[in-house]
């Protein structure tokens, strides 16, 4: 049966940061939401997997209540591949994975390669194998 192979997993998160700062202007507190879903269908030796999240911008605030904006905060990151299955310790994958930021966001991608400009776009390719023991 198709529907008993697959696998839906899913994350919702709220991040909230606060600083000890008290130098007028700076950020004091800075807070988002954010989701991650991953589809995986097997059958057999083989693998199908898609992944989609989005954190929004969020809202920011500063110490002595000055204007404060969190536009271009946010971004998106998104995944598909195959995996094939040698044996119980041994896959073989291809996959493409991107991060698109607003204007002012520089989230990266695991493992990150470098710093990633404000509002850059970074995709990637990897086919390889993995080995666990």
């Amino acid at each position: 049966m198709l529907f008993r192979s697959t696998k839906v997993s899913a994350i919702v998160e709220k991040l909230s940061y606060d600083t000890d700062d008290t130098v007028v202007g700076k950020v004091n507190h800075y807070e988002r939401n954010a989701f991650y879903v991953l589809v995986q269908q097997r059958w057999a030796a083989h693998q199908l997997f898609g992944s989609y999240g989005k954190a929004n911008a969020g809202s920011v605030t500063v110490v002595g209540g000055g204007p404060a904006t969190a536009n271009g905060l946010g971004g998106t990151q998104w995944s598909g591949g195959y995996v094939y299955s040698l044996s119980k310790s041994a896959d073989l994958f291809v996959s493409a994975y991107g991060m698109n930021n607003d204007q002012s966001a520089s989230y990266a991608l695991f493992p990150p390669v470098g710093k990633v400009a404000p509002g850059a776009s970074t995709t990637g390719f990897g086919l390889g194998i993995l080995y666990t023991f």
